[in-house]
């Protein structure tokens, strides 16, 4: 399935980069509901519309989320990974030549892996991916002609369970978790 969710990246982002009329790099940070906190790098593309909309595409690579959970009616600690690919809409808010806030939102694509401590032995399993939406507001300070930085704050919410998505035997019962919660990204995005 992570097979698939790479293909998919790679053909919206060139996609999206031969439409786009900005690119960005950003650090981000999350927490989550129920899995604790994690940072991380990630990117986005812009593609300007009329009427100060935007159409927008982001990831960022979260590890080091974990828990210890009861699964299987056993304590276990689980260590997991987050890729989400999420596609939105934003509109600017007209303030200023240089200081330019927008607000929006989108539907994203999470990619999920887990490290699954059992005693001494670690296992690496492939869990089913989640779909969820957010809520983004954010900014753009114009630095120069075609250089900007950008913070945006975003709200995820993601609902799942940490089931195995068949390749291992290590997760038979679900357990549900709450993979939404906060976001904050800070980066620097180049415009043409």
């Amino acid at each position: 399935m992570h097979k698939i969710g790479l293909i998919l990246t790679l053909w919206l982002t060139c996609s999206g980069l031969c439409l786009a009329n900005g690119l960005g790099v950003h650090g981000g940070y999350i927490d989550t509901e129920d899995l604790g906190d994690s940072v991380g790098i990630g990117g986005k593309f812009q593609i300007d519309l009329p009427g100060g909309l935007n159409i927008e595409g982001r990831t960022v690579m979260y590890d080091d989320l974990g828990k210890d959970l009861a699964v299987g009616g056993e304590d276990v600690r689980t260590d997991l990974e987050i890729w989400p690919i999420e596609m939105g809409l934003t509109l600017d808010i007209p303030v200023g030549k240089r200081f330019s806030p927008y607000i929006g939102g989108g539907i994203g694509w999470h990619l999920l892996e887990a490290d699954v401590t059992v005693g001494d032995v670690i296992h690496h399993i492939n869990l089913d991916d989640e779909f969820g939406f957010y809520l983004v507001g954010g900014f753009n300070m114009e630095l120069g002609e075609n250089i900007a930085i950008y913070g945006e704050y975003l709200y995820r919410q993601v609902e799942g369970s940490l089931e195995d998505d068949h390749t291992s035997k290590l997760v038979k019962d679900a357990v549900a978790v709450d993979l939404g919660g906060f976001s904050v990204n800070l980066g620097l995005l180049l415009r043409w």
